[in-house]
């Protein structure tokens, strides 16, 4: 069986925007992992949740040309986040302190 991978929207964002940072080039990176994953035939996951942030700064327009390096291939599916995902992220977030962004709060 193929491998899958969830890809979260910050690498989405690294890839679309080349993005870098003070020592990385985190644009090429992501652009290395998703041609890594299609000579590989494997599987890029996403969710809606994913989506729903792209949103917050992409018209659809650029969500489905920024999705479209995963689309092509075919290597691209989307997964369905469960009540009792969500639940075990936010008794996470609670127990290692991470405080979310208002984003983080949106309900399915």
């Amino acid at each position: 069986m193929a491998k899958r991978y969830y890809v979260d929207t910050s690498i989405w964002i690294d890839f679309h925007e080349n993005r870098k940072d003070k020592f990385r080039p985190l644009g090429d990176w992501a652009f290395e992992f998703f041609r890594m994953v299609e000579e590989r035939n494997e599987k890029i996951l996403y969710s809606d949740f994913v989506i729903k942030e792209l949103k917050c700064k992409y018209s659809e327009e650029q969500i489905n040309k920024i999705l479209s390096i995963a689309m092509k291939g075919g290597l691209l599916e989307n997964v369905e986040i469960k009540e009792k995902q969500i639940q075990e992220a936010s008794k996470l977030r609670r127990k290692i302190n991470i405080y979310p962004l208002e984003i983080v709060s949106m309900q399915y």
